[in-house]
């Protein structure tokens, strides 16, 4: 009969050994314990604008502007869409929605109503492409 002699595990298995263990372990706090993220300070400005603002700037060829205009315009699209799903969850009724979006957004929803052209963009990820040559273009 052979002894067997104690190995280390593979180092593949060492590496997916942190996916095994539960959740609130190594995924932060457990689901209830989550924060709301930080809201920036008075109303949610419309994402149309300052994507407009920060492509115009872009062209100008003040891109340190560009790239302060473009990541304000993504931040304000991804905040719009987390306060609707947030709200569409909480109400089960349009005026409870409206109600909800308006309070969330700090005026009135109308502001954030944006054309074909704008979502479009937003779907193709475009503000992304002049984010980047941005950043290129402020590092040479």
């Amino acid at each position: 009969m052979r002894e067997r002699i104690w190995a280390p595990p593979p180092p593949l298995l060492l590496l997916l050994l942190p996916l095994l263990l539960p959740q609130p372990l190594w995924g932060g706090p457990p689901d209830g314990a989550r924060r709301e993220p930080e809201r920036e300070p008075g109303p949610l400005q419309p994402f149309d604008l300052l994507y407009a603002s920060g492509a115009a700037a872009y062209y100008r060829g003040d891109y340190e502007q560009a790239v302060r205009d473009l990541e304000a315009a993504l931040r304000s699209h991804r905040r719009l869409r987390e306060i609707r799903a947030r709200c569409a969850r909480r109400c089960a009724r349009a005026r409870c929605y409206r109600s909800c979006e308006t309070q969330r957004l700090g005026g009135p929803a109308s502001r954030h109503r944006v054309s074909e052209d704008v979502r479009s963009d937003f779907q193709r990820r475009v503000p992304y492409n002049y984010l980047q040559r941005a950043y290129i273009k402020m590092l040479t």
